[in-house]
This record gives C-alpha cells, sequence and structure tokens, in this order.
C-alpha cells in the first residue's frame, strides 16, 4: 500500500520570500556551510530560523542575511578583517553593539588610507 501525500504547495518565487535559503547564501560567499555558521557565532550575519517538516531540518534566513553576505564579501575582497567589517554590519544594518554610521565611514576612510599608503611605501 502506497502512502498518499498532501499536495504540496509550490514554494514562492525567490523575490517574494521573506527569507533566503542556506543554498542562496552559500552561492553568493562561494564557501562552505561551516564558513557560513562560523559568520553568524562572530555576529557577521544574523541567526536562521530553523525549520522541520517531518522530513528534514533547514534554515530560513532573515532575508538582509543576502545583503549581509555580499557585504562581507566585498570587505574580505578588499581586504578587511572581520572584526573591521563587523562595526560596519552592525552600523548599517543595526545591532546591539550598534556604531554610529560617521565613526563607521571615518574608519572606512582611514583603514583605505592606510592600506593605499602601504601599496605606495616602497
Amino acid at each position: 500500500m502506497t502512502r498518499r501525500q498532501a499536495p504540496s504547495r509550490p514554494p514562492p518565487p525567490k523575490a517574494d520570500r521573506p527569507f533566503a535559503s542556506t543554498e542562496e547564501l552559500l552561492a553568493i560567499i562561494n564557501l562552505s556551510r561551516r564558513t557560513l555558521y562560523e559568520w553568524v557565532q562572530r555576529s557577521l550575519l544574523p541567526i536562521p530560523r530553523t525549520m522541520s517538516d517531518g522530513n528534514g531540518v533547514w534554515s530560513r534566513w532573515p532575508k538582509t542575511a543576502i545583503d549581509h553576505a555580499r557585504f562581507i564579501v566585498e570587505h574580505r575582497a578588499l581586504g578587511y578583517a572581520f572584526d573591521e567589517i563587523r562595526p560596519m554590519l552592525h552600523a548599517r544594518w543595526g545591532s546591539a553593539d550598534k556604531v554610529p554610521l560617521e565613526e563607521v565611514e571615518v574608519r572606512e576612510a582611514q583603514i583605505k588610507a592606510a592600506k593605499t599608503k602601504a601599496r605606495e611605501s616602497p
């Protein structure tokens, strides 16, 4: 006897969903799942909601996690350390230890100037 399953509704289009999947974030960062969760531990990404339908467990990330991930990847490519990125993220998207945006912009300019100077030095 085969078991009948309730007809499943197709998932809403990605643009209309209020959440992001782990796979979407992994495609953005192009790194491992472990790295993604390390970024959560470092307070760089928001904590995902864990969901289950009885057939498995998956994470639903707040939609802002996509912007956070892109921001982190872009700034890492520019040579910023995680400790430098964290206050920028928190200033832009908010956090308990929020730093005023003006301070972040000043700090970004200082870091950029120092890196430019270091490259120009023999």
